[in-house]
């Protein structure tokens, strides 16, 4: 991490200088081509960050008095051809500034590429800011000045206040940050806050992406259900525990913004010409007055997606939400025995899975499942069992992945403990320091880190990983129901370039099989067309 004393000596000469923020957004596809991997991120969805815009939105409640556009900017590493232009783009935003603040939000699985990033402006007189999931939980030494753990506007607010002044050090200490002043470290504990309950209409700052060009965002190829999608949070925190997901550690308790906030947010959104809405919450479900959202949505006359579990959505639930615009729902189901089921701390049984997909399906909400493989005791016999058992639901769509715990959660704890090699590459000693390593670990899923699983080896795993996806799309029925979504051909285009890439990556990984059961299956499917 870098002193701060620099920059907090400079500000202290100028205290009432101008301020200004850019919030930068590093593409989760960028990094899949900057890698120069195959990999499905190439497909996936790309949308704003909504954590910085809430930021943003909050500073707009906390400053009133200064007009929002004037001092804060949103830059999208998707609507620039390279990082340079942005770079360049932020360096001309915050020079002017007597305080120029870059802030970016951190993810496991892009850390490396935001530390990078970070890397660029260490000439520079910018004060660089690092929040988010990673770093809340994983507070690495990363290259940047300031680490903020859990909410970011109280930490936002310290620096521009009191950055400077014999302040800073106390009111940096509940506010979350974390960053070295000369020789006193600060180390602040996560802060919490009541933002998604208490932030103004529209709870994001929509109106910043204004700057952007068209065709920055899409949606994945999964849940077309317009041309102008937008995407939407209305609950923070989870209510399940998984083994898996550090959601819960980051928020902590379970807060929910009100449906009176709600319906103007989406009335806002839909008279700026959003034709859909993405709820990108963890469980839509979990919203204490889920019954009067559904009002709320079916007055909006807009379709749209959700995140959900399975243990409470049965037929009433389904025909409440297809009557409300429900057209699609990622529903998290992610094992189809209990033994793994119980293994991931999923709360939810077979038969309870089995009956959410079946209501969607009866209520014409395509549902698009979640499935884990290389769970700690997974043998190549039991992923296959699993995958048979996917293929007996009714369901739109599939996403495989490796099990990638997030860092310090009770799988990722568990895997620590079970040898040298994982406790080096899952935090080292410390357990803070978890960045991939693409030389040592390869780009396979978990991409630069080792799998937990114990029976399969890493490479065998995402062999299963590509025939669950075309043993999953290539039957008639799923091809047809995804190009019946497409409402344009460039959407009909993402769709024959995802099933061309799922024919291709197959074909490429068979003559380097080594597993027996595996080669038997790939062979199936080639009979089977």
């Amino acid at each position: 991490m870098w002193d701060i004393a620099p920059i907090h000596a400079t500000r202290a000469k100028d205290c009432q200088g101008e301020v200004r923020i850019a919030f930068a957004h590093l593409s989760f596809r960028k990094v899949a081509r900057t890698r120069a991997v195959r990999s499905k991120a190439l497909f996936s969805a790309h949308f704003p960050a909504l954590g910085l815009l809430n930021l943003a939105q909050q500073l707009r409640d906390r400053f009133p008095n200064r007009h929002l556009r004037g001092w804060v900017r949103y830059f999208d590493e998707e609507a620039y051809e390279t990082r340079d232009e942005m770079e360049s783009a932020i360096r001309e935003w915050l020079r002017p500034a007597s305080l120029g603040l870059l802030g970016m939000s951190t993810y496991t699985s892009s850390i490396d590429h935001v530390a990078d990033y970070c890397r660029r402006f260490i000439a520079d007189d910018v004060l660089i800011v690092l929040g988010g999931a990673h770093v809340t939980v994983v507070p690495d030494d990363l290259p940047c000045h300031v680490i903020v753990r859990g909410e970011g506007c109280e930490a936002l607010v310290t620096i521009i206040e009191s950055l400077g002044t014999p302040d800073f050090v106390t009111r940096a200490r509940t506010a979350g940050i974390c960053c070295q002043l000369g020789q006193t470290r600060i180390d602040g504990r996560a802060a919490t806050d009541n933002s998604i309950e208490t932030t103004s209409v529209p709870g994001f700052a929509y109106d910043l992406l204004s700057d952007l060009g068209p065709g920055t965002y899409a949606t994945s190829y999964t849940r077309l259900l317009g041309v102008n999608p937008q995407i939407y949070v209305c609950t923070q925190s989870c209510r399940a525990r998984c083994s898996f997901c550090s959601t819960y550690l980051i928020h902590r308790r379970m807060q929910a913004r009100s449906v009176e906030l709600i319906a103007q947010d989406l009335t806002l959104l839909r008279n700026h010409g959003y034709d859909s809405i993405e709820f990108h919450d963890d469980d839509l479900l979990q919203h204490p007055d889920f019954d009067a959202l559904l009002a709320v949505l079916r007055q909006l006359q807009l379709p749209w997606f959700c995140y959900a579990r399975s243990e409470i959505l049965d037929e009433n639930v389904a025909e409440k939400m297809a009557e409300a615009g429900c057209r699609r729902v990622f529903l998290g189901l992610e094992a189809m025995t209990q033994s793994s089921l119980d293994y991931l701390n999923k709360a939810t049984t077979v038969e309870q899975n089995r009956t959410a997909a079946a209501a969607l399906d009866r209520q014409g909400i395509g549902a698009v499942s979640g499935f884990i493989i290389g769970l700690p005791h997974h043998t190549v016999t039991d992923v296959l069992a699993e995958l048979d058992a996917f293929l007996a639901l009714p369901l739109f769509a599939i996403s495989c992945n490796v099990l990638t715990p997030d860092p310090r959660t009770r799988e990722f704890m568990r895997a620590r403990r079970r040898s040298d090699e994982l406790q080096a590459a899952l935090g080292g000693s410390s357990g803070l320091t978890v960045i991939p390593d693409i030389q040592r670990w390869g780009l396979d899923q978990p991409v630069g880190l080792p799998s937990v699983c114990t029976a399969i080896d890493k490479q065998t795993l995402n062999d299963l990983v590509s025939v669950i996806e075309y043993a999953f799309y290539l039957r008639p029925h799923v091809t047809d129901a995804l190009y019946s979504s497409a409402r344009t051909q460039t959407q009909r285009d993402v769709i024959t370039a995802y099933l061309a890439f799922v024919r291709a990556r197959l074909a490429e990984r068979e003559p380097h099989v080594t597993d027996d059961l595996v080669r038997a299956r790939i062979a199936e499917l080639k009979v089977s067309g």
